[in-house]
């Protein structure tokens, strides 16, 4: 079993299903794969295209036993989207966490963030211009970085205000040991307390657990 905890909450927009964000993972070994799609606009037609998305995200992972990088899984899903209907676009974070090594490899494209969060500071990890599906990056560079085990990984659309989001998190982290923290309550609180009310909105949060750290 993983030493990763994972927690997930989405609100559909104006409390009208079905949402037109989504999470999805994917294990193989020791890495995590995470994908956060939002899909352009919101309910039915966004939630379509995050689907496809998801489907073709585990079709790629579970079809060979080595997996390819996830700038060329980007890839693939933008090209997925492309040969469709005209206009699918979404914005996707595509995350690999190494539990031996507690490493990890991101890549955002579009307006889903991804932050590495300590009680002292904030890592933000670079979101290129574009839409799946839609405009892509001429390069795909994949952010990599090493994981404390006092910091969490956060992902989230734009439906969240990032603004509360990280000083929230911050404090939370300054207010307890680090090794006491369950991702699935504090997606949940954060999801809550920022969730904004003019579109679809989705958060995602990873804790090492204690019996994983270095």
């Amino acid at each position: 079993m993983t030493p990763l905890d994972l927690g997930y909450a989405e609100r559909c927009f104006q409390g009208l299903p079905p949402c037109g964000d989504g999470l999805i993972t994917a294990q193989h070994k020791a890495i995590t794969r995470v994908m956060l799609a939002d899909g352009i606009g919101h309910g039915t037609y966004a939630h379509a295209v995050v689907q496809q998305l998801q489907k073709q995200f585990l079709w790629i992972c579970g079809r060979s036993e080595e997996w390819i990088s996830i700038a060329d899984c980007l890839l693939e899903l933008h090209l997925l989207l492309r040969e469709g209907r005209q206009g699918l676009q979404a914005a996707v974070a595509i995350l690999d966490v190494n539990a031996d090594t507690w490493q990890v490899s991101a890549l955002c494209v579009g307006n889903v963030k991804a932050h590495q969060v300590s009680a002292t500071g904030v890592l933000s990890i670079p979101c290129l211009n574009g839409m799946v599906g839609g405009q892509m990056p001429q390069r795909l560079p994949v952010f990599l970085q090493s994981w404390p085990a006092e910091t969490l990984l956060t992902l989230h659309s734009d439906g969240l205000s990032t603004r509360g989001v990280l000083p929230y998190l911050q404090t939370l982290l300054r207010s307890g040991a680090s090794s006491e923290l369950e991702a699935q309550p504090i997606a949940d609180a954060v999801l809550k307390q920022f969730a904004k009310s003019t579109d679809d909105a989705s958060c995602v949060v990873l804790v090492q657990q204690r019996e994983g750290r270095p």
